[in-house]
């Protein structure tokens, strides 16, 4: 059965690594030799990963419909999708950082967004996979990803928490690491 991975989310959501990490455990390709954008082999190869961000590229291209992404794999048996999720906060920051552009825009992008990624999950085979879940569980978050794509394997890319960059989180914790009282 020739299948296709598509990582498909918001930007900035960490869809390019998580790209990087499912190329690796599904053709055992030593980690980082793809460099998580577009396709990782030929059209027409078994286990091929497509990324895409929503929106991709610059001018920004999108898909507004899962059957597009159906049309581009007619020749493939199974299609799994992986949706990637990230506090948008975080994927808007890390936007603007990027490319520049208004929190506006990008709340926009967030909406029509949103709704191909609504579709996507009502009408496919879907496994949803969030930046800060990744961050908090780690290895077992990575076990269920695999046994979802039905390969073995014991990989754990190296994880830094990106989000602690970009959000102070004095609030929550005094000098010595414990929560403050909130009262």
């Amino acid at each position: 059965m020739k299948t296709a991975i598509i990582v498909i989310g918001f930007e900035g959501s960490g869809s390019v690594f998580i790209s990087k990490t499912i190329s690796h455990v599904i053709s055992s390709t030593p980690f980082g030799d793809w460099n998580g954008y577009g396709f990782n082999r030929q059209m027409g190869e078994d286990g091929i990963v497509l990324h895409r961000s929503i929106p991709y590229m610059r001018p920004k291209l999108w898909h507004d419909d899962p059957a597009e992404l159906r049309e581009l794999f007619a020749g493939y048996d199974r299609l799994r999708f992986v949706v990637t999720t990230r506090d948008l906060s975080a994927s808007v920051t890390s936007r603007m950082s990027r490319f520049g552009g208004t929190a506006e825009e990008y709340q926009n992008d967030n909406s029509r967004a949103t709704r191909f990624l609504q579709k996507l999950l009502a009408q496919e085979d879907c496994f949803i996979w969030s930046y800060e879940t990744m961050c908090a569980l780690r290895k077992s978050y990575f076990d269920r990803l695999y046994a979802w794509l039905g390969v073995e394997s014991s990989f754990v890319p190296n994880i830094e928490d990106a989000n602690q960059r970009l959000f102070s989180r004095g609030f929550l914790e005094t000098e010595t690491g414990g929560p403050k009282d909130p009262s």
